[in-house]
């Protein structure tokens, strides 16, 4: 998978087929619910998306989780202006560079 890539699980069906891919070091996996990429500006104007939320996680190249998550978290909290109207949860899975 593309450090890029996403996987899409809002089809509403309720079977998924199953994927294998190889994690390295360095590499991590974004748990997300819709309530981050629906992030609306103000809470009527466009949505975050899923090419914001991309953008966001591609400037957190070599952060931590932690750093990670936190700026992901608040690029879509500016966006919204601090005004959640869905669940939002972020999740971040991150295989640790070998020293």
């Amino acid at each position: 998978m593309a450090a890029s890539g996403l996987l899409d699980t809002g089809s509403g069906r309720d079977q998924f087929g199953e994927t294998v891919f190889h994690l390295r070091p360095g590499d991590a996996v974004l748990l997300y619910t819709d309530g981050i990429t629906e992030a609306r500006d103000g809470g009527r104007g466009p949505l975050f998306g899923e090419d914001s939320l991309r953008r966001a996680l591609a400037a957190t190249s070599g952060a931590d989780a932690a750093r990670t998550l936190d700026r992901l978290w608040q690029e879509a909290s500016e966006h919204s202006r601090g005004h959640a109207i869905d669940d939002t949860v972020l999740m971040l899975l991150r295989v640790v560079p070998e020293a």
